[in-house]
C-alpha cells in the first residue's frame, strides 16, 4: 500500500485526543511511557531554545498533537505551527487560543505565497524527517528550511534524525537517513551543523545560518 503522508497522519492522529500523546508517539507503549517520553523530550527541547541568542519567530514543523506548543510558544516573540493535517487544530486552538498560528503547510510542498524569504529566526522539526520517505520530498524540504531561515540573525533550524545504525524494526512510513546527508545540504562556510546529542530513540543537530 503506497504511503500517503496526509491520510496516514489525519488517522493516525485523529483517533487519539490532543491530551494522549500515542497519536504522535509509539502506540505500541502505554500511555503513561508516551508521557515519559514526551516529558524528557520537551525538557531537553527548552534547554536547547532557552539557550539560544533569542527564538524569535519559530516555526514549529509537524505538530503533531501539539505536545510542544507551550514550551515553544513561551520564548518565541511569535509561534507558527504547520502540519499536513489540521485535524488538531480545534483542539489545539481552543486550548491555547489566538496567541499561536496554526496552517495546513506540507514542508515537502509549496510553502504559503505570502511568506517571503528569511521569515522565520528559529525552525523546529521534530520527529519528522524520517516520515518523509521520498527523497525528492526531503530535497524539497531542505530548499524551504533554507528559503525560510533569516539571513539577517543567526537562524537556527532544530532536527532531529534516526541515523541507520540505531533504527529498530522499520515500517513503510519510516525511513533511515545517516546525519552525513545533512551535513552535505548545510555546507560550511554558510551553515555551521552542530550535534546536540541523543533526543528519545534519535539524535538531535542544530543548523545555525553563519
Amino acid at each position: 500500500m503506497t504511503y500517503n503522508e496526509e491520510e496516514f497522519w489525519k488517522c493516525r492522529l485523529g483517533e487519539f485526543k490532543i491530551s494522549d500523546p500515542r497519536g504522535a508517539g509509539r502506540k505500541d507503549r502505554s500511555l503513561m511511557e508516551n508521557h515519559e517520553m514526551f516529558a524528557k523530550a520537551a525538557v531537553k527541547l527548552f534547554r536547547v531554545l532557552d539557550e539560544m541568542h533569542g527564538v524569535g519567530k519559530l516555526l514549529d514543523i509537524g505538530i503533531g498533537n501539539g505536545y510542544f506548543i507551550p514550551f515553544m510558544s513561551s520564548l518565541a516573540t511569535h509561534y507558527t505551527g504547520i502540519d499536513i493535517t489540521d485535524v488538531n487544530f480545534e483542539q489545539l486552538t481552543e486550548r491555547y487560543g489566538d496567541g499561536i498560528e496554526l496552517l495546513k503547510v506540507d514542508i515537502c510542498g509549496q510553502v504559503p505565497t505570502n511568506w517571503n524569504k528569511g521569515k522565520f529566526d528559529t525552525i523546529v522539526m521534530l520527529d519528522v524527517e524520517q516520515h518523509i520517505v521520498e527523497r525528492d520530498k526531503w530535497k524539497k524540504m531542505i530548499s524551504n528550511v533554507k528559503f525560510l531561515m533569516n539571513p539577517a540573525v543567526q537562524s537556527a533550524f532544530i532536527c532531529t534524525t534516526w541515523n541507520a545504525h540505531h533504527m529498530t524494526e522499520r515500517t513503510d512510513y519510516e525511513v533511515a537517513r545517516p546525519y552525513e546527508d545533512y551535513l552535505m545540504e548545510f555546507p560550511e562556510p554558510d551553515f555551521c551543523v552542530v550535534h546536540l546529542g541523543s533526543y528519545r530513540d534519535k539524535g538531535m543537530f542544530v543548523v545555525e545560518r553563519t
